[in-house]
């Protein structure tokens, strides 16, 4: 995608997408959380009944909530593109993409009610089928309206997020629908009484509203980078547009890059939410430091060798995938945003388990604060321009993810003695295959001149020796169980 959009039309994408993103989080965030949460406790006890009502409470709101911010989104889109991005091409984009609100509003209660009954099969089909829709959907518009101009053309690209949000929602509909206990539990939750409902919705509530400040707090960060880095690079003396192409190669170029490898401790953070919190609702102390201590070796050994692959190859990378060799310092300095963005996820995800909302949110505050100081200052010194903005995005990560371990550690006694010898085998190895990596590479470009073939191989090659170094495939991921 960033090949045909190039730089301006991503500049342009990812000036809209963090407006969708926060409307988005605030609206769902907090309350599927909650949703999970709730859900997960009752059922914990066998109280299936007011657990089914959880989830009948938050779909009515959730639904509510998506189609009034919508409409709102939509209607409101010139304002908001001419306040927030100062670019006029951003308009058509920023309602192109608000329907998705309402798609993912109602998406997140369905979510919700099936990772606090802890059955993830649903969400992960039905992220897949999104993502799937998405990507096929995003090409076909974005050629059909490349013609059109690269404004409608981004549009496009919003738009294959609108039509990947109904997908997913059409299959957690169904996975609904096909559940033995949906006829049942509708009942049961239908003949629940307006004072039990209202009891809900101010637990769904009081739950939901620290952790989706917590989220906009999030999204807030990335609006301010909107507004921020192509503001502090024309302050260089640079054009606006070549400003704005600068912040779409390091929004719409190296960040994906960058936090693709997460998609796994993600889907282990969804996971780790439920899990802990009815581990807590039995007080079961030791399951809860084996959950967290095995989740937080995970993401060391997954993630480490991501981050020094990205940065061995962050010139070769972005030449083959993007034609864009100029992206390398960018990506050089985010190489390490896998492991940080990892650790983020899951300690935030052990927080929320433990209903450490108030910490949770104080953590997100500072690095949000550090990385706005950071960000600003660099990116309008010369020497640094956009790589700046991407040191400013890694030191609120590890501002983030220190905070949050700093937190746990002091909850879970034995956590810290648990972990700290985990990230020694995987940087040794990942040391290992660095060499590897380079080597290989540059002996196979020599040899074939075929770019394609040389990164395939090198990457499977130290991928490999990666893997007989640290263990094995079988002591490389254990998978979080009871």
């Amino acid at each position: 995608m960033y090949g045909i959009l190039k730089p301006e039309g991503m500049g342009l994408l990812q000036m809209a997408m963090p407006v969708y993103f926060l409307t988005v989080a605030v609206c769902t965030s907090g309350i599927r959380t909650a949703t999970s949460r709730m859900v997960a406790e009752r059922e914990a006890v066998h109280n299936r009944a007011e657990a089914d009502a959880v989830f009948q409470t938050s779909l009515w709101l959730l639904s509510a909530l998506g189609f009034a911010l919508s409409i709102l989104m939509f209607g409101l889109s010139r304002p908001v593109a001419k306040f927030l991005t100062k670019d006029p091409g951003s308009v058509v984009v920023i309602a192109a993409i608000a329907p998705g609100i309402f798609f993912e509003a109602v998406t997140a209660a369905y979510r919700g009610l099936f990772h606090g009954r802890q059955t993830m099969w649903p969400a992960a089909v039905s992220q897949v089928v999104e993502q799937a829709i998405r990507v096929i959907t995003t090409f076909v518009l974005v050629f059909a309206m490349l013609p059109l101009g690269i404004e409608m053309a981004a549009a496009g690209a919003a738009l294959g997020t609108v039509t990947g949000s109904a997908a997913g929602l059409l299959c957690v509909l169904w996975a609904h629908s096909s559940s033995r206990r949906t006829a049942t539990s509708q009942r049961m939750a239908h003949g629940r009484s307006y004072s039990g409902s209202a009891r809900i919705l101010g637990e769904i509530a009081r739950i939901a509203a620290p952790l989706s400040l917590v989220t906009g707090m999030l999204s807030v960060t990335h609006l301010i980078d909107v507004a921020v880095i192509p503001m502090r690079l024309q302050s260089l003396g640079m054009p606006f547009r070549e400003a704005t192409a600068l912040y779409g190669r390091l929004a719409g170029g190296a960040m994906p890059l960058v936090t693709l490898p997460t998609v796994v401790t993600a889907a282990l953070q969804v996971s780790l939410v439920p899990a802990v919190t009815s581990a807590q609702a039995r007080r079961e102390l030791p399951r809860i430091r084996r959950l967290v201590g095995t989740a937080l070796r995970v993401s060391i050994t997954l993630m480490l060798p991501a981050a020094v692959g990205l940065y061995v190859l962050s010139a070769e990378i972005p030449a083959f995938l993007y034609k864009d060799p100029e992206m390398a310092p960018v990506l050089a300095v985010m190489a390490s945003v896998p492991l940080l963005l990892s650790l983020e996820q899951l300690t935030a995800g052990s927080l929320q388990g433990l209903g450490r909302f108030g910490v949770l949110m104080r953590n997100h505050l500072l690095a949000a604060g550090a990385q706005t100081v950071v960000t600003y200052y660099l990116t309008g010194l010369p020497a640094f321009g956009i790589v700046g903005a991407a040191y400013g995005t890694m030191v609120g990560m590890m501002v983030c993810a220190g905070l949050n371990f700093l937190a746990l550690s002091a909850h879970i006694p034995g956590l810290l003695r648990d972990v700290r010898g985990a990230p020694l085998r995987p940087a040794v190895a990942a040391l290992f295959m660095a060499g590897v990596i380079r080597y290989s590479y540059d002996a196979i470009m020599g040899a074939t001149h075929l770019q394609s073939v040389a990164l395939i191989a090198a990457v499977s090659l130290g991928a490999l020796l990666y893997l007989l170094t640290v263990g094995g495939v079988g002591r490389l991921i254990g998978p979080i169980k009871d």
